[in-house]
């Protein structure tokens, strides 16, 4: 993640390039050669069809199995939050390339999009350049938010390809009680495929908008006690050629024309390996992405301002039921991240250079267990207890350009014990409570509980009545950096989140259903960065209090796979206690429809549509609402072995507005706009 330069003090916020506008990009010749060479072939030896997805494989009146609500499997309609489940079918037929193109089709969640991060907003609350810190995002439950900014990662530094993904778990509400900080409004987890599932090789090659180009490399198998797969991928793009900001609308500066300063780059490596009840997993990723917004005041229109995020991870787990019933997981993990962010300045300063370029760094390494026991004491009651310990051994942050203005090392720890107690009174209701103690070196200890009742009205209603409590450590960003413009605060404490929700989940037929809930939420001790009046310097300070209310309603209907319908909206009212103003970037109205068919055997056509309200500014001003459109088409079999997909985002190249953050000159940052993409998988 980065922090800013000497002269902001924060950290370049995170964007999702996407796939870019404009004009398209050839198909590279290898690209050719593989779709070409397979038409009018039957499928090689050796080689499989694509495997059917869960998704194809049930019907749709049954309930889908959840693992991330209680930290077990259980049916949907029995866990203790309102889950959505995002299948690996549902990836295909839409045509998403990142977990940002996901996420903004779920109820509730809208994304924000600033040139060089992604955000992600939830129920009234997408803060811009909070780093995605109060939502937590788990990869085959291991957690991705980083050690010193503990931010989640839904653009192309998502470690795992999107086809990669077998299915998304999305738990709403607070998470704290099983897994403490950062589970604040959401909790994600992306369960991979396994070898198994693709079983033999993949090769992907895509080109889309802008010069952008993809290519992929996996494979996979699978044998009776042991199952690998391992999967290296690119992604690169030009980007938008020339782009044009109102607020540098002057001959001295381009007249607010930015050229050839979008580029982005990203490669992964995933590896999983399972041998008995033990599997090892390991990923790495590397984005580099041009930032042409000139925040942080720096140069505008210069190229080198830039920055690059490494991420990576290592983890062994070990994972087993007895004939008793008793399950046991344990995990050991090391992760790392390094952040560098080049940004460009003219200080116009006697004795300095003209133009200056400032290195902003960091750096983290980090180890830590988990072990977990569910525990059935009767066929109506278990009991889930488990511990976690990570010890943050390197938690490095500088910044210097003609001064060293930060070389801050640092290091800390944090402990945690959690009990989770489910409990049938009878075949229509469930108690679930959960009670978690996490300390921390740096402000000692927390208390988060969890209490839900789930009750079974009749075989098509379910009813849900829940409470729970989260909260977000300080992270050592906000904790310790300083710069020329910023200073440390080191006594800051955690913010907490109450959230009172009531679901209803309701089969209106064998296939159709429908989920509506109604929400209240109450943040203490919100984490700001304010202007001290006595310096002048910026600081993160526990200021703000936030009480928003809200509700949700979604409704599905699916005919087999040939027809799936789905329309949801979302309204929330969020609003600062103190001053009752809104919050920025909080739309009070959400709302997604998609309508998937298939047109023949194998040939699906999808479209869908997002609606995103108006939202204010950090600067006062408001952000319009808009109306987003997409189509995809995807062929599975468009020769034996050969898939293609082809998807227009923003088909109708509607210009909306994303909102930008205080270390902008810009009260808003206009999208790209439409872009193509195209997409061949060739299987054997």
């Amino acid at each position: 993640m980065v922090q800013a330069p000497g002269s902001s003090g924060s950290r370049g916020l995170r964007s999702n390039a996407g796939i870019a506008t404009g004009r398209h990009a050839k198909i590279a010749p290898w690209l050719l050669w593989c779709s070409g060479a397979l038409v009018g072939q039957g499928t090689p030896d050796g080689a499989t069809p694509a495997p059917e997805t869960s998704a194809e494989l049930l019907a749709f009146e049954e309930i889908p199995v959840v693992f991330t609500a209680s930290k077990f499997e259980q049916k949907a309609t029995e866990a203790p939050a309102a889950v959505t489940v995002i299948t690996a079918e549902d990836i295909r037929r839409y045509g998403y390339r990142t977990l940002s193109d996901i996420l903004a089709s779920v109820r509730g969640f809208y994304v924000n999009d600033d040139r060089n991060y992604d955000g992600i907003g939830v129920r009234g609350f997408g803060r811009p350049g909070d780093y995605n810190n109060r939502i937590l995002l788990l990869i085959d439950g291991h957690r991705l938010n980083d050690a010193l900014y503990d931010s989640a990662i839904p653009d192309r530094e998502l470690v795992v390809p999107v086809a990669l993904i077998d299915r998304i778990e999305i738990v709403r509400g607070p998470g704290s009680s099983l897994y403490g900080s950062s589970g604040f409004f959401a909790v994600i987890n992306v369960f991979t495929k396994h070898g198994g599932q693709i079983n033999g090789a993949e090769v992907e090659g895509a080109f889309g908008s802008f010069h952008a180009g993809a290519g992929r490399v996996s494979f996979g198998r699978k044998a009776e006690t042991t199952e690998y797969l391992i999967s290296g991928s690119y992604f690169g793009m030009t980007g938008e050629e020339n782009i044009h900001y109102a607020a540098f609308d002057d001959p001295a500066t381009n007249n607010g024309v930015v050229e050839h300063n979008d580029r982005e780059s990203a490669g992964n490596l995933f590896a999983q390996a399972r041998i008995g009840d033990f599997t090892l997993q390991g990923a790495y990723t590397n984005r580099n992405k041009q930032v042409p917004t000139a925040s942080y005041s720096t140069v505008f229109n210069d190229r080198r301002t830039e920055t690059r995020d490494v991420r990576y991870y290592l983890d062994l787990s070990y994972r087993h039921t007895a004939p008793n019933g008793v399950g046991v997981l344990a995990r050991a993990f090391y992760d790392g991240y390094y952040y560098e962010g080049r940004y460009v300045y003219d200080y116009g300063t006697p004795g300095i250079p003209d133009i200056v370029v400032n290195r902003d760094s960091s750096q983290a390494g980090w180890a830590g267990a988990e072990a977990q026991v569910l525990m059935p004491v009767t066929d109506s009651h278990r009991v889930t207890i488990g511990s976690e310990v990570r010890l943050n051994h390197q938690l490095h942050q500088a910044n210097e350009d003609v001064t060293v203005y930060l070389d801050e090392n640092s290091h800390s720890y944090s402990l945690a014990a959690y009990i989770q107690d489910e409990l049938r009174i009878n075949d229509d209701l469930i108690l679930n409570a959960g009670l978690r103690y996490d300390y921390y070196d740096s402000f000692e200890g927390t208390l988060n509980p969890r209490f839900a009742a789930i009750y079974h009205a009749s075989g098509d209603t379910t009813l849900k009545g829940i409470y729970g409590r989260a909260f977000r450590a300080p992270t050592p960003y906000e904790l310790d950096y300083s710069s020329s413009t910023f200073k440390p605060n080191p006594d800051l404490e955690p913010e907490t989140i109450d959230t009172y929700e009531f679901v209803v989940e309701h089969a209106l037929s064998r296939a159709v259903r429908g989920t509506a809930s109604v929400f209240y939420y109450r943040i203490d001790e919100l984490i700001s960065v304010i202007t001290d009046p006595n310096d002048g310097l910026l600081t993160f300070r526990n200021t703000d209090e936030v009480r928003t209310t809200g509700a949700e309603a979604e409704i599905e209907g699916r005919w087999t796979d040939r027809l799936r319908v789905r329309l949801d909206y979302s309204y929330q009212d969020g609003k600062d206690k103190a001053s009752g103003a809104r919050l920025t970037n909080s739309p009070r109205h959400v709302a997604h429809l998609q309508v998937d068919a298939e047109l023949a055997p194998d040939w699906v056509l999808a479209t869908e549509v997002g609606w995103v309200g108006s939202r204010l500014t950090p600067l006062g001003s408001k952000a319009a609402g808009y109306a987003v459109m997409h189509l995809s088409l995807l062929a599975r079999e468009l020769r034996p072995g050969v898939e293609l997909g082809l998807s227009i985002r923003n088909l109708f190249d509607h210009r909306f507005e994303h909102v930008a953050g205080e270390e902008h000159a810009q009260d808003v940052l206009e999208d790209r706009g439409r872009h193509l993409w195209m997409q061949v998988t060739c299987r054997f």
